[in-house]
């Protein structure tokens, strides 16, 4: 079809997908007493919650209905009903830890969570633990269970914490670091429990600093997995040193391919696009905040301006960034009314792109910490196979050559006999790191060649997206 060999690519658009995250991350507790519910779309406040923490925490929510289970400062767990759960004081977290918990739920069993804690500085009570809250106990308002409670993973641990889906849909991975060392500790979470850390020696070394400039400070700084789980990006407090981009494997739990997006100092939050295109730095102490675009890696990266910068008003903005349900971009600053927000972090930043989302805080108050969440809930770049029902189409779907040659590849449709049934309805280009790169959203029945002239070299993932299938092949271009 010789039409679709100079147009069908000329039209394909890169494109924002619509947000699909799950319920779980609708119920935000932090700071002196601050609460938000995303339950209709929006943040809306909400009162009653009694915590005081100036740094991290985390909610634990169900993920079809919204509904509130449980929320910690990382040393204290309160119920629903805003009450201090049974057996939930003295955990072995830390009100001050960057990413001071986490929430997964229990693989193989409903109603039961991991909650993993951080301490602000490794001492002898060590600085990784883990407890188990049971739903079932206490009338259903739920209990930290006593035989389950500050369980030791790691003596030294930092205060970095995030999770990311295993590959079998099922198991999740642990991702933590160790301080003062360049060891990343990775621990499998599946009906087993949690196994032993597989240990990788990468990237720079979490340092310990003089006494005189704060004794633990490359141990503050968070880490955080992109919404698909193909990347890491961590944020180490310090003096002009590297904010450090990895891949990671979902298969494995393989952490590889370190590179450094330059050196800041202060670093303390980071996030990832929805759409896994874009990575946000926030640096701490008044040191501002960028965004760097994950498809052009060469290119400096884009200051965000406070709002009040505009009015030559210059204010802190270097709190702990997190997504949204509503697939906006929110970040804590120190003391304002609202929460900072950046309505569409998929796209690339703009002077006026920041702008404050004020609510009614009573007595509440915002510190710089924000809930620490599984951020795969935010993906909106699924790249996996799906077979809701099974179908032929796809069997005879060819991609050649590849290696690709003459910067150009066919994509040779479905044989005749079964065509009429099926029709692409989409077709998707993406970086192996999850980058979507092309996307077209009308039906193609006919083979059609493909220009690659402005692609870098490197592997590719093609989806084609048919009503009730999703097939996913490979291209190399060298």
């Amino acid at each position: 079809m010789t039409f679709l060999k100079s147009a069908v690519l000329a039209i394909l658009l890169l494109i924002h997908p619509a947000v699909s995250a799950q319920r779980e991350a609708d119920n935000w507790f932090f700071g002196r007493g601050v609460g938000v519910s995303f339950a209709t779309g929006k943040p809306v406040p909400v009162y009653g919650n009694p915590m005081r923490t100036p740094e991290g925490t985390t909610v634990a929510s169900d993920s079809k209905s919204g509904k509130l289970f449980f929320y910690t400062d990382g040393v204290t767990v309160w119920t629903a009903d805003h009450q201090i759960m049974a057996n939930g004081k003295e955990l072995l977290g830390s009100t001050t830890s960057t990413q001071s918990a986490l929430v997964l739920p229990v693989p193989g069993r409903s109603g039961q969570f991991y909650l993993f804690t951080t301490r602000s500085y490794p001492d002898q009570n060590g600085g990784l633990h883990y407890s188990v809250v049971d739903m079932a106990l206490s009338e259903g308002k739920g209990a930290v269970v006593a035989s389950h409670k500050n369980r030791l993973l790691e003596k030294f641990g930092s205060e970095k914490l995030t999770a990311v889906p295993h590959a079998n849909k099922r198991d999740f991975w642990l991702i933590s670091h160790r301080w003062d060392s360049d060891v990343f500790l990775v621990y499998l979470i599946s009906p087993a429990g949690v196994a032993a850390a597989r240990e990788t020696k990468i990237g720079t070394v979490h340092r310990k600093v003089p006494p005189e400039t704060m004794g633990f400070g490359e141990s503050i700084g968070s880490i955080k997995a992109s919404p698909n789980g193909r990347m890491l990006g961590v944020a180490v407090y310090g003096r002009d040193r590297p904010f450090e981009l990895y891949d990671f494997d979902s298969k494995t739990g393989t952490i590889s391919n370190y590179r450094s997006l330059g050196n800041f100092s202060n670093q303390y939050s980071l996030s990832f696009s929805p759409d896994n295109s874009k990575l946000f730095l926030a640096l701490i102490d008044d040191e501002g905040c960028y965004q760097f675009d994950l498809f052009h890696l060469g290119l400096p990266p884009l200051p965000i301006v406070s709002p009040d910068m505009l009015n030559n008003n210059p204010t802190y903005v270097g709190g702990s960034m997190q997504l949204g349900p509503d697939g906006k971009l929110y970040m804590a600053s120190l003391d304002r009314v609202g929460l900072l927000v950046i309505d569409h972090p998929n796209e690339i930043i703009s002077k006026n792109s920041l702008h404050e989302v004020r609510f009614d805080l009573k007595d509440g108050r915002i510190y710089e910490g924000l809930p620490n969440f599984l951020q795969s809930t935010f993906n909106t770049s699924p790249l996996e196979p799906y077979v809701p029902n099974i179908t032929n189409c796809g069997e005879d779907l060819l991609v050649y050559p590849s290696p690709v040659v003459n910067n150009k590849f066919t994509v040779q449709m479905d044989s005749s006999n079964w065509r009429a049934q099926c029709q692409l309805l989409k077709f998707k280009v993406f970086f192996l790191s999850g980058i979507e790169l092309l996307s077209t959203e009308y039906q193609i029945n006919e083979t059609f060649d493909v220009d690659t002239t402005s692609w870098p070299a490197g592997l590719y993932l093609l989806l084609f997206e048919y009503e009730k299938k999703r097939v996913v092949k490979k291209l190399v271009k060298i």
